[in-house]
């Protein structure tokens, strides 16, 4: 296997030593038309072709392994994704558990780096000393599954890092989409969460270990 661009998929199994991944592959490319040349109509959607399993030799000196937030997605020409991480914290082989999404970067058939995204948007439920109960937000808002059910996680303070985020402009599409931000962040404490926040949640083993609270735009409260 020669040098490998960083390839996302779900762990198959994992050891101190190797790490198994199932990646799908990228959906087919449709033909552009030639100048001059009417664009061919839509063809049928052709079966998407199984996921392929890649295996990587792990190193304790040699892969670096973290979590990290997922701060941007681009969808790239031949249909891959880019995905811009922030914010890493250090993981383990252990954390590499069956199902768990990973981003894997290799060379020759070794990982140099693993990064297990982390962080769910939702608003913040209840919050008490030693918890806090936060509800998700659906990943799609015309879902027909409804509601997603709350999660109660372990939090407190020295236990979980507080950080607000806070717009200080932004750039507009016409339909108002956000094509550009700038922001800034904010260390805050555990006793500064409050229901009713707009949050990310990173969780761990059942525990809060980090949540942004992130503010809303300055003239756009109440605005989803």
């Amino acid at each position: 296997m020669g040098t490998v661009w960083p390839v996302f998929g779900q762990v198959v199994a994992a050891t101190a030593d190797s790490l198994t991944v199932s990646v799908k592959p990228p959906p087919a490319r449709r033909p552009r038309a030639k100048r001059g040349e009417a664009p061919a109509p839509a063809a049928a959607p052709a079966e998407a072709p199984p996921p392929v399993q890649h295996v990587f030799a792990l190193s304790k000196d040699a892969t670096e392994i973290a979590f990290a937030e997922v701060r941007r997605e681009m969808m790239m020409a031949d249909g891959t994704t880019l995905r811009i991480f922030a914010s890493p914290d250090p993981a383990t082989a252990a954390d590499l558990k069956p199902g768990v999404s990973v981003e894997v970067t290799a060379k020759d058939g070794a990982a140099s780096r693993v990064i297990i995204p982390w962080g769910t948007p939702g608003v913040l439920e209840r919050v008490a000393a030693d918890s806090v109960t936060f509800r998700p937000r659906p990943a799609n808002a015309g879902a027909a599954d409804g509601v997603p059910p709350e999660q109660t996680l372990k939090a407190g303070e020295g236990a979980t890092e507080v950080t607000f985020e806070a717009t200080t402009s932004s750039v507009r599409a016409p339909g108002g989409q956000v094509m550009q931000k700038q922001v800034r962040f904010q260390r805050g404490s555990f006793a500064d969460l409050k229901p009713g926040q707009n949050v990310v949640v990173c969780v761990k083993d059942g525990a809060a270990v980090k949540i942004r609270v992130v503010e809303p735009e300055p003239g756009r409260q109440g605005v989803n």
